[in-house]
Formats: structure tokens, sequence, C-alpha cells
């Protein structure tokens, strides 16, 4: 278990690195003028920055045995992890205040809702597993892992837009496959171990629900919920 809880750090400094690359052109490539970058786009990546700390530093506290200082850093994610997804919120708000009042068609402005909503909600689901079940550390890992999951897609979705030229939907797709894959993959390993399958599966079907309304964002329904959501929320 401790040798799990080393690979786990590791995993999510790899999931870091590629977040880092992804993000170097429109954001830490502009240090220290940040040119163009607002107060809205600052708050949400240091909400990440400290959500990746946080995800890097507890696994290695278990390993090395710091099991106080490990459940004491765990009692400030009831703080961080509603600012983190309070940051995705704020992002979409002007990103949806400022393109509704721009030359784009509404319908594709409420269409771009459908990554930003639901992953708030989703990560905020991943959390709430995680600490609903932080007595049981079999559960509590995984769906903390279900978070880093959703943070692989930012990063290696710019590298294959800016990197590999791949079109945004075709890159957005191929994220949600690489995230639900590794799911899945995981999932299958604890079959094969005979461990519960159940954590990996809610993470597998939350990032398939993702893809789908990704790709139905122009359908009626989407349409009409996020149009209701931004007239109440934004």
């Amino acid at each position: 278990m401790q040798k799990t809880y080393r690979l786990f750090g590791f995993f999510i400094i790899f999931i870091f690195a590629l977040v880092v690359w992804g993000f170097y052109r429109t954001y830490f490539g502009l240090f220290p003028s940040f040119k163009g970058v607002t107060t809205p786009q600052h708050f949400h990546g240091a909400m990440f920055l400290i959500w990746f700390a946080f995800l890097i530093v507890q696994p290695f506290l278990i390993h090395y045995n710091q099991i106080r200082l490990h459940r004491l850093i765990g009692k400030t994610s009831y703080v961080i992890a509603p600012l983190v997804a309070f940051s995705i919120f704020y992002v979409t708000k002007t990103g949806y205040e400022r393109d509704i009042a721009g030359p784009n068609p509404p319908a594709q402005v409420i269409g771009d809702l459908s990554l930003g909503i639901p992953n708030t909600f989703v990560f905020l689901l991943f959390y709430i597993l995680a600490m609903v079940n932080r007595k049981k550390t079999y559960f509590h890992m995984r769906y903390i892992l279900g978070t880093a999951l959703l943070l692989i897609g930012p990063g290696v979705g710019r590298i294959l837009i800016q990197y590999a030229g791949m079109p945004f939907p075709r890159a957005l797709n191929t994220v949600y496959a690489i995230e639900a894959g590794v799911a899945i993959i995981l999932m299958i390993y604890d079959i094969s171990k005979k461990n519960s399958y159940k954590p990996y599966l809610v993470i597998a079907l939350s990032i398939g629900l993702l893809a789908f309304l990704f790709n139905y964002s122009d359908s009626a329904w989407w349409q009409a919920f996020g149009k209701g959501f931004a007239k109440i929320f934004f």
C-alpha cells in the first residue's frame, strides 16, 4: 500500500508537468508580466496550483507515515476544494459574459457552457465522495484520483491543439477518451485483484457524461438548460 501512495504521487507530478506544458504559451510562459491574463484566470490558476500541491504532497505524507500531518492538511481541503470549484465557475461566468457580448452566435456561447458547468459539478462529486469515504482508504484514494484525472484535460487538450494541430472538438474528445480509458484500465486492474470496481466505474461514467454533454452542446435540451442556467447564475 505504501508503494501505491508513492506511485500515486509520481502520477500526479506527471499530470502536473503536462498541464504546465499545455498552459505554457497562454499562462506560465507569460511570467512575469502575464500580459492579457485576467483576474479570474489568475484566481483559477492559483486554485489549481494549490490543488496540485495538495494532491502531490498528501500521498507522499502517507508513504513516509506522516499520518497526522496528512490529516491536518486534508482538513484544509474543505476550503480549497470549494474554491477550486468556484474558480471553474468564475472563469466560465466571465468567459460567457465576454463572449455573449461579442460576435459569436449565442448558441455557440451557450454550447461552450457544456465545458465549465458540468466540470464544476463532477469535480465536486468526486471530492464529496472522497470525503464521505475518508475513513475508507481504498475508496477515498480513488475518488481523489478522479479529481486528478479531470486535470488531464486542460493540459493535454492544449498540447494536442497547439503542438499537434488537432481541431478543438477532436482534441477534447481525445482527452475524454484518455481520461475514461485510464479509469477503465485501473478498474480492470482492481477487478483482477478482486477489489471493488465501483469507484473507477463512477469516475469513468462521469467522464463519459462530460463527453456526451460536450458533443450534444448544440442540442435543444442543452441550449435550453444552458440559457436558463446563465440567466439565473450569470
